[in-house]
């Protein structure tokens, strides 16, 4: 997924252009292209180069997105640009504020000379110069298929799926993955944070199994439907996630074990006698399982042992 950068950054009356790093000096706003679109290591960098066909003070810069699938990431509160002449810093302008699709930066005012190159250095801790990439899917009755990652080179900012049947690999995004589904659904790779938590939402009559040692740390939410297992993780990582954050079953939901023993602790949150059909909130259609998180009950809550042996710690 490519989006077009698009950035002014203010001179005076001045507008300084440019598309995938080729200046020109007409008005009109900066263009760079994804590359702007960081993310990876602790810290990340980039430099654009610009040549004013005029003098100018450059007292503010303004960054935002021509491109409506992405959104700036509320992250950049500590995004910094540096103006530079060669190594030399001539001024640092520090996150002023955020409006919509614009992150306005503001330093000490500086006066640039008309043919001489300068940089425009973005830097920040991952995520800081970053942008959403918003994912919204409506299918209806149809069902929805990912041949490969979702997310794979760059994470998205909230995604919300609303299908019959889902079937999809790895997923890695900020935000919420929003999953409405009223047919048979399974996600068999791992769900992943960005640069900050993912929690996980389930929705829609319909069953959803996760099979993957799942890295998240949001909480999982289980609003209708059924949510199943479909492993049974590590030490650390399971399909419901780390156990940062916990799983919440909604009243008119279920958690299905379907035979699998969490690797993990997890906290467990149950409301209601489960979704239809199911007469449980929390219930085990497979073989014997352990559920050795802490449950607590929320209101009157149906748990349901199904063909196997089933032990679990209520609270």
């Amino acid at each position: 997924f490519n989006g077009t950068v698009s950035n002014v950054v203010t001179l005076g009356t001045t507008f300084l252009n440019t598309l995938n790093n080729t200046y020109c000096t007409s008005s009109g706003p900066i263009c760079f292209n994804s590359t702007l679109v960081r993310s990876g290591g602790p810290e990340v960098e980039q430099v654009f180069y610009f040549t004013p066909s005029s003098n100018g003070i450059i007292s503010s810069i303004e960054l935002g997105i021509n491109n409506t699938g992405m959104a700036v990431s509320s992250a950049a509160s500590s995004l910094i640009i540096d103006i530079r002449q060669g190594s030399t810093v001539l001024s640092t302008f520090i996150y002023s504020s955020l409006s919509g699709n614009i992150v306005t930066v503001t330093g000490t005012q500086t006066t640039l000379s008309s043919g001489t190159q300068y940089n425009l250095n973005l830097r920040g801790n991952s995520g800081n110069i970053g942008l959403d990439r918003t994912l919204t899917i409506s299918n209806g009755t149809g069902n929805t298929t990912f041949t490969g990652a979702v997310g794979g080179s760059y994470e998205l900012g909230n995604i919300t799926i609303t299908t019959n049947a889902l079937t999809a690999a790895a997923i890695k995004s900020t935000g919420t993955l929003s999953v409405t589904n009223a047919g048979t659904s399974s996600i068999t790779g791992i769900i992943s944070d960005g640069a900050s938590a993912l929690a996980v939402t389930k929705a829609g009559t319909g069953s959803l199994t996760l099979s993957g040692n799942n890295s998240y740390t949001g909480t999982t939410t289980i609003n209708a439907g059924t949510l199943k297992l479909g492993a049974t993780g590590d030490s650390t990582n399971t399909p419901l996630g780390t156990t940062g954050a916990g799983t919440v079953v909604a009243s008119g939901a279920t958690l299905d074990l379907a035979g699998y023993t969490l690797g993990t602790a997890e906290a467990l949150s149950l409301a209601g006698t489960g979704s239809s059909g199911s007469n449980g909130a929390l219930i085990n259609t497979g073989s014997a399982a352990t559920y050795s998180g802490l449950v607590t009950l929320g209101s009157a809550s149906s748990i349901i042992g199904g063909t196997g042996k089933s032990r679990y710690a209520c609270n």
